[in-house]
């Protein structure tokens, strides 16, 4: 079955550089692009799509707004949010609003274009995406900061590690640690596939949303993953 995108993006030849890129993917085909919040958010309303791919400038309601409505927006289909910056500046500013607005993934500008296929291919399998970067950026900042959501205390310390075995142990320290699926593969030995069945078990027993969550449970149980 098709990843269906939508992009939101301000400038015309990057909405269209966008689309020829993401066709060049079989798996991938985009139902629409809008050119501002208001129409991003209209657009996934219309066709409720599985990603949305969409520039954190955007203008009338702005980039921030429209992952919000689309993240929020009520119904049995979820549309994801992939969020990106077309400028280094803004990365740096709007990374983090970004993902407490409810994107599930944020590019790097300098992010190749099978990187961008990559990511959308991780939100639509239920992952997350961010790169190693923004990855130990976000853990640094929500264990400085205590992060905007409290993570329970089921999930901290020792009542964590109690609840894990001792390879998942170490799949969680590397996640706290921003490592890729496959740096985590190639770190512990094991297959791709194995590794990512790692990560989806423990989503689903620690009860995170995606990666992100993820890591931030990983970084909050600190060094008792180590024991």
């Amino acid at each position: 079955m098709s990843i269906r995108v939508v992009i939101a993006e301000p400038r015309a030849a990057a909405r269209a550089a966008l689309s020829l890129l993401l066709a060049s993917d079989p798996d991938i085909v985009v139902v629409g692009d809008a050119a501002n919040g208001a129409g991003a958010v209209a657009l996934v309303a219309a066709v409720s799509p599985d990603i949305a791919l969409l520039e954190v400038r955007l203008s009338d309601m702005g980039g921030l707004e429209a992952i919000s409505r689309i993240a929020d927006r009520p119904g049995p289909h979820r549309t994801r949010v992939l969020a990106y910056s077309n400028y280094a500046e803004d990365e740096d500013e709007f990374f983090l609003p970004a993902l407490s607005a409810g994107a599930s993934g944020f590019l790097a500008v300098e992010s190749e274009p099978r990187a961008v296929r990559a990511a959308i291919r991780a939100l639509a399998d239920g992952d997350s995406w961010l790169d190693p970067r923004h990855a130990r950026r976000l853990i640094t900042e929500y264990v400085s900061a205590a992060g905007p959501r409290p993570i329970a205390a089921a999930c901290q310390g020792p009542a964590l590690t109690a609840r894990l075995s001792a390879r998942e142990r170490e799949v969680t320290a590397l996640i706290g640690r921003g490592y890729t699926n496959g740096e985590i593969a190639e770190w512990l030995s094991l297959s791709p596939l194995t590794a990512k069945k790692y990560v989806s078990r423990l989503m689903a027993k620690l009860g995170a949303r995606d990666r992100v969550q993820l890591a931030l449970i990983a970084s909050r149980a600190g060094t008792s993953l180590a024991s």
